[in-house]
């Protein structure tokens, strides 16, 4: 009877895979069978006062710190499409002359976490699926990124006694584990590496091959997948960061300390731009602002002004514009024009250019219209009040508005 079901089966199975009528398990790789707890680094702290250097942001659907007024950190926007679907996440470059790449957080995709009975008959007989369902989606969790059969209890030579004594065998507790083995398989990446669990945070994590190493490249790099569960779904996030590199590395103890889920929502966005609009000018359009303006965005990313805006006012900073080029990058892509007004640096389409250009007549037209009805043909103003406008104008002008309009964004 398959109650009964022999301590070898289960042996073969982890040893070599079997192939039945009720289990199909190949061989996995060596990986699959180790277990290893992920820790922080322990990092030094850069600062002092470290803490007050990052705040925690409502990005996408996460709660994620970004570094604010860090000086050993620039924040690199990266966002790509991927067929209608628009991802983002952002590199933390190294503040100084050679702008090396030290980290990236990268959104994946979501998932439905699903206890796959179906596909294997040994899991759906009663006896076994109901064990199996009085454990915890936690627990199940867990045990997908943490059991380990490096000491497998069961993998052990069983005396003829043992074995005879078949009904106080744990068959159940073994059926278990192997399926625990059989949804690694449905969700750990094919080119992991390592895996584990950081149980501070409930967080999966998978180390994946980077891309230098799959060129045959040397590599300083480390490339993680980080799992967050949320009831029956999950979300998957990447991360990135320079082995070694202790700046890199309190990136990686940053997300791994503070991410959590929280879904995206309108009044997210809405919440972020009143708070960067409380921000003093010159910190608006630096890097800080950059940060409140792109976190804002990510909940708001089909509003094409608003992409508009933050380019334009970011413009005004005199800091590195490395943050502005994947900015660039996207709107173009997305919409056809990079929406700069920096001379010479603007990138459009021909459609998006004459779009512009009507825009920029009609403007002028208006502007040329006003102008008529305030200054009559003799040169005379009809009265005190249309001389002073006039002559505000021509102020405004005649050179940039320096006034503390420019400190205000204004999103319609």
């Amino acid at each position: 009877m398959l109650v009964s079901l022999p301590v070898h089966f289960y042996q073969e199975a982890i040893t070599n895979g079997v192939e039945s009528p009720y289990l199909n398990l190949k061989k996995l790789p060596k990986v699959f069978y180790q277990d290893s707890e992920y820790k922080l680094s322990d990092a030094p702290w850069l600062y002092e006062d470290e803490n007050q250097r990052w705040k925690v942001f409502h990005f996408v659907n996460f709660k994620v710190p970004f570094p604010i007024r860090h000086p050993l950190y620039l924040v690199v926007p990266e966002i790509k499409m991927m067929g209608k679907e628009t991802k983002a996440g952002y590199k933390l470059l190294n503040n100084s002359d050679n702008k090396k790449v030290l980290f990236e957080f990268f959104d994946l995709d979501e998932n439905e976490l699903r206890l796959d009975f179906e596909t294997q008959k040994l899991f759906q007989l009663p006896i076994f699926k109901n064990y199996i369902l009085n454990k915890s989606v936690p627990s199940i969790w867990r045990d997908i990124f943490k059991m380990s059969f490096t000491n497998d209890p069961f993998l052990k030579e069983f005396g003829f006694m043992e074995k005879a004594m078949f009904w106080k065998m744990p068959y159940q507790e073994m059926v278990y584990r192997l399926f625990i083995l059989h949804m690694r398989m449905k969700v750990f990446p094919e080119d992991i590496i390592k895996y584990g669990f950081y149980d501070s945070n409930s967080l999966g994590i998978v180390e994946v091959v980077d891309k230098k190493t799959e060129l045959d490249k040397m590599s300083d790099q480390r490339d993680e997948i980080i799992f967050i569960r949320n009831g029956n779904r999950y979300f998957r996030v990447k991360v990135a960061y320079v082995i070694d590199d202790k700046i890199a590395l309190t990136a990686r103890d940053r997300i791994l300390e503070k991410i959590a889920l929280e879904p995206t929502t309108l009044n997210s966005s809405n919440r972020i731009f009143n708070e960067y609009q409380t921000l003093p000018y010159k910190r608006k359009i630096d890097q800080e602002g950059m940060v409140y303006l792109y976190n804002a965005w990510s909940h708001e990313q089909s509003r094409k002004e608003f992409m508009e805006k933050m380019i334009q006012f970011l413009e005004r900073g005199k800091q590195d514009n490395s943050h502005l080029y994947g900015l660039y990058q996207y709107s173009f892509s997305k919409y056809g024009t990079n929406f700069s007004r920096r001379k010479g640096n603007i990138k459009e389409t021909q459609e998006e250019k004459l779009k512009r250009k009507i825009g920029q007549e009609l403007e002028d037209k208006i502007y040329k219209e006003k102008q008529r009805n305030e200054v009559q043909t003799d040169g005379k103003f009809e009265d005190n009040d249309a001389q002073i406008n006039f002559y505000l104008r021509q102020a405004k002008d005649a050179e940039e508005d320096t006034s503390e309009k420019e400190d205000v964004l204004e999103m319609k």
